[in-house]
């Protein structure tokens, strides 16, 4: 039983599905493999643990690809109903509700869009801030509306006391992380609105 704890929700929708090299390959626990027969000639008997042996490099990206999709049903689930929870708690619709604690605390001024665009220009070339501001915008506003999702999620699992008790892999790939995972039925990012200049403020060098 896995209680979610600080940061559960936070990794899975920021975190990103770490590159599965066999090489770093590490033991995460010794379970009881089953002594089934598989093969036998005569005699001399091929058991499952010892063809687990033979085999586990290759059954280590299979079994990390099925647990990651079944992660992320279970957390998709988990997600949605926190969601219809909370909004049936408070008498209103989930819209109603995203408004409310998401879109209402996602905040990007000019300000942190023309500071974003100073600090990575290179990587816009010559195109002017004007036209590269509605992308930055953008992206900008993807990130906040990401974390306070997160930390919107965190405080309703402990809320509803919302628990994780999907088993992971008796093997697994140091560093390998869950996917970005999104709750469905939740609004994306909205595009950009138009934000106002502030006076005063020095057209960008």
């Amino acid at each position: 039983m896995i209680k979610l704890g600080k940061g559960f929700f936070a990794g899975i929708v920021m975190g990103a599905l770490a590159a599965l090299a066999l090489t770093t390959l590490v033991r995460v626990s010794r379970p009881a493999l089953t002594k089934e027969i598989v093969a036998k000639i005569g005699d001399e008997v091929l058991k499952e643990d010892e063809l687990r042996k033979k085999v586990i490099s290759d059954l280590i990206p299979i079994e990390t690809d099925q647990y990651v999709v079944r992660a992320r049903g279970v957390t998709d689930w988990l997600s949605t109903r926190l969601f219809e929870k909370e909004a049936k708690s408070e008498g209103v619709t989930l819209e109603e509700l995203y408004q409310k604690e998401l879109w209402s605390q996602v905040r990007v001024s000019y300000q942190d869009i023309l500071d974003t665009y100073t600090k990575t220009r290179e990587l816009y070339g010559k195109e002017p801030f004007e036209s590269v501001s509605p992308v930055i915008a953008s992206q900008l506003r993807a990130g906040e509306y990401a974390r306070v999702k997160a930390e919107y999620l965190e405080k309703l699992g402990k809320k509803y006391n919302a628990q994780v008790l999907l088993k992971k892999p008796e093997f697994l790939v140091e560093g390998a992380a869950l996917p970005t995972l999104n709750a469905p039925n939740v609004a994306l990012p909205r595009p950009a609105e138009p934000l106002p200049r502030p006076a005063g403020l020095p057209p960008p060098g």
